[in-house]
């Protein structure tokens, strides 16, 4: 039966007991869900696969996300997907129109990961969140309710400082060291060991090969190196350190500007896997930031909780739409 609960002015709502929302965080790694019932009480969770869009057909993208959903408690009457590649509008409305399809959801809303994220640090108030995995973008919302992406421009045209990022200058290090063109470094051994090539020159080929998160994978490699005292890594490192801190100024600056004389500026928040508590990269990067990464919030970023609490939302409002 559902349980009553109270509303607002003291009315007396009806809370359905059971699976009622589900939040999803979709990502170029892996993927997490979190279901909750009315009461927004957690009820199951489960974690699966990348769920990037973009990076399988969508009627695979959508069996996943079902099979994830119902492994986690669903089908639930609210949905929502944060997925990593979920920029533009037009791919959103498509990856809704097949979830619709899909016997899951009633209700079913599809964004971007880093919104997710970004609701689960802040709720619908302003703040600026730098998210640094795979990729690397800031979202901030300001006191005026405005927003605004600094970064996430993708690996041809950006990414600094992300996972894949440093991936890729570790690999290029390796190849000026090979050729006599740069200066040696322990990166070369070890690319050759960890992707299990036969030699430097077959690198190539295991990188037209590999998924960008498998790529991304050899970044933690590459600041192990630069621990170890390895030069090369150390400076990739310290490039990374300072393309985020980059980032967080800018972003910094569009928070003053939009906070007007007397209002305190929002609150800042890390995620990602260089960044989340106890990344490789969060300390540094904050100490460097200054100012620009204050105040900043101490408790992990997960995605899948602000998009269950979102799918909440739109239940309460009635279905919300898409």
């Amino acid at each position: 039966m559902p349980a009553p609960t109270n509303g607002r002015a003291g009315e007396r709502v009806m809370v359905p007991e059971g699976p009622a929302a589900a939040g999803v965080d979709g990502g170029a790694t892996g993927s997490r869900i979190l279901v909750l019932d009315g009461r927004g009480r957690e009820m199951g969770r489960t974690e699966g696969p990348p769920l990037a869009l973009g990076s399988m057909e969508i009627a695979e993208l959508v069996r996943r996300i079902e099979a994830l959903v119902r492994e986690a408690g669903g089908p639930v009457r609210s949905l929502v997907a944060a997925l990593a590649g979920a920029g533009r509008m037009e791919d959103r409305r498509a990856v809704e129109g097949a979830l619709r399809t899909a016997p899951v959801a009633g209700t079913v809303r599809v964004v971007s990961d880093v919104e997710g994220a970004h609701r689960d640090a802040f709720g619908t108030g302003p703040g600026t969140l730098l998210v640094a995995g795979t990729g690397s973008v800031v979202l901030a919302r300001t006191e005026a309710g405005g927003s605004v992406q600094i970064g996430g421009w993708g690996p041809s045209m950006g990414d600094e400082g992300s996972g894949l990022w440093i991936a890729l200058e570790g690999l290029k290090a390796a190849a000026r060291a090979h050729d006599g063109r740069g200066p040696e470094t322990s990166l070369l051994d070890r690319l050759v060991e960890v992707c299990r090539v036969a030699e430097p020159r077959t690198l190539p080929g295991w990188i037209r090969g590999a998924a960008r998160h498998e790529v991304a994978a050899l970044a933690p490699m590459v600041l192990q190196e630069s621990e170890a005292g390895d030069r090369q890594a150390q400076r990739i490192r310290g490039e990374a350190v300072w393309a985020l801190r980059e980032h967080l100024e800018v972003a910094a600056r569009i928070q003053k500007e939009g906070a007007g004389p007397g209002v305190d500026v929002p609150p800042v928040a890390l995620a990602g896997g260089l960044l989340r508590p106890a990344g490789p990269l969060r300390e540094e990067v904050a100490r460097a930031a200054g100012p620009a990464a204050e105040p900043l919030l101490a408790r992990e970023v997960r995605g899948e909780r602000g998009a269950a609490r979102y799918a909440l939302e739109l239940l309460s409002e009635g279905g919300g739409g898409s």
